[in-house]
């Protein structure tokens, strides 16, 4: 119950903001959408890990690729800008650190849109609808649809989703070899036994189900060879599985779903999985 009130706060500001989004006021809009990364990166890394800036920036790579719907699904950083506020560098500037400084920061201390900062409008009918502008001035214009991506990375985040989305068993897919051990139970083959991954918004991911049909759904889809569908009857078998893979590995629920989540970091995932 306490995880799902610290959750409220984010939502309430994101549903503000999406109200003023639709209205036309998308500095406003933008500034309650700083507020909800802010607090829902703090559920992510408590303030006795690290400092603001670092939970702030930490979190918007985790959700990169959610953020620009998969244009850019690893680190993003510009080429050349002019001196942006809170920010020392030039050259080869992070995208996370232009959205804590010289937005974040700007907008919650100081109330105002930096100058150095505008927001590129989403072009209808074209191939490439959202783009990245660095005029010769050294500004840097950004897709105002990635402030929406921050409000659906907020939205969706592991720790505000989770709760709402995971139903005891779930089920993983994998393929080639096991040892049976009996009584439903199995044991990986180390190098031999695989983990199919899907592909979202640019990432390679691990899919978990909700349902048991959704796995086998998958397994015909993919044409996956020995399948194997493997059940996990609650959060501890679910975490032990998570936990040995590898750091860089990415989950992602129900790929088919209608509304497709964004995929999660090992280390998101295991910090939701108490």
């Amino acid at each position: 119950m306490a995880a799902q009130n610290l959750a409220e706060g984010p939502l309430n500001r994101i549903r503000a903001a999406r109200k003023l989004w639709k209205e036309g006021d998308k500095e406003d809009a933008a500034a309650l959408v700083f507020v909800a990364v802010a607090a829902v990166s703090r559920l992510r890394y408590p303030r006795n890990t690290c400092s603001d800036r670092e939970a702030y920036t930490k979190f918007v790579r985790d959700e990169l690729a959610a953020i620009t719907d998969g244009a850019s699904p690893a680190s993003f950083r510009f080429p050349h800008t002019t001196k942006l506020p809170e920010i020392r560098e030039t050259e080869n500037v992070p995208l996370e650190e232009v959205l804590y400084g010289a937005w974040r920061c700007v907008m919650i201390h100081e109330a105002r849109w930096p100058d150095e900062v505008y927001l590129t409008p989403t072009r209808a009918n074209s191939d490439y609808p959202t783009y990245i502008d660095l005029p010769p001035d050294g500004r840097v214009g950004l897709p105002e649809e990635w402030i929406l991506g921050l409000a659906f990375a907020v939205e969706n985040a592991v720790e505000i989703a989770l709760p709402r989305i995971l139903k005891y068993p779930v089920y993983i897919v994998l393929s080639g070899p096991i040892d049976p051990m009996g009584a439903g139970m199995f044991q990986v083959k180390a190098q031999e036994t695989k983990v199919p991954r899907v592909l979202v918004r640019n990432q390679q991911a691990i899919p978990i189900f909700t349902t048991v049909r959704g796995a086998e759904t998958l397994i015909v889809q993919y044409q996956i060879p020995k399948p194997f569908v493997s059940q996990f009857a609650d959060a501890a078998a679910l975490r032990c599985f998570v936990v040995h893979g590898m750091q860089d590995d990415r989950f992602v629920f129900d790929p088919a779903a209608e509304a497709l989540l964004p995929s999660y970091s090992r280390d998101s995932l295991l910090a939701a999985l108490h």
